[in-house]
């Protein structure tokens, strides 16, 4: 993921770079609360359930990049 981040940083301009760090910073809010919320009602370990919401989240972010650098995202930072 970082590694994509990075080249993400790299391909845009300063401005998009810095529309996707603030977008970035409430997102880490966002999946914290959000994994929160599913460990609390998980019928299995709350451990496991906060990191298997994180992880998807985490890949989902990956994925965003990889379209955001083949140019299938529509995401403004990208375009």
């Amino acid at each position: 993921m970082t590694l994509l981040q990075a080249e993400v940083t790299n391909a845009i301009t300063l401005k998009a770079a810095t529309e996707m760090s603030e977008i970035l910073s409430v997102w880490v809010d966002y999946v914290s609360q959000k994994c929160e919320a599913v460990s609390v009602n998980a019928p299995v370990s709350a451990v496991s359930a906060r990191l298997g919401c994180q992880i998807i989240e985490f890949a989902g972010l990956t994925g965003e990049y990889a379209a955001c650098l083949e140019g299938r995202s529509t995401a403004n930072y990208c375009i």
